[in-house]
């Protein structure tokens, strides 16, 4: 299965602290389904358990939608919910902390 991306809505202006993301993939699932909108603070404060929105280590043009699992050396090692779905730090290695500039996202519906 292909990893959990998201691509920015209409979410306001340019350095605004919050924005919109469409959630595609399954990687997230049973927390957050495709076609889910997620309401994105950016800058947000990070932490272990939390739903982040990131940039991918191997491809910095692919956002992703990861839970936070611990802070280690060279970054934020992360997993998506659904345990049959691949895209985990194992496979693509840590999350740097810069990449992780998405914040915290919540869900606005399905």
């Amino acid at each position: 299965m292909p990893d959990e991306r998201v691509g920015a809505g209409a979410g306001g202006e340019a350095g605004a602290p919050f924005g919109i993301a469409e959630v595609t993939g399954v990687s997230m699932v049973p927390t957050l389904l495709h076609g889910d909108r997620l309401l994105v603070h950016y800058g947000g404060r990070l932490r272990p358990g939390s739903v982040a929105v990131l940039r991918h280590p191997l491809q910095q043009d692919l956002l992703v939608v990861k839970r936070l699992i611990e802070r280690r050396d060279g970054g934020w090692w992360v997993l998506g919910d659904n345990p049959d779905a691949e895209g985990t730090t194992g496979s693509s290695g840590p999350y740097r902390p810069n990449s992780c500039s998405g914040g915290s996202g919540r869900g606005t519906g399905r």
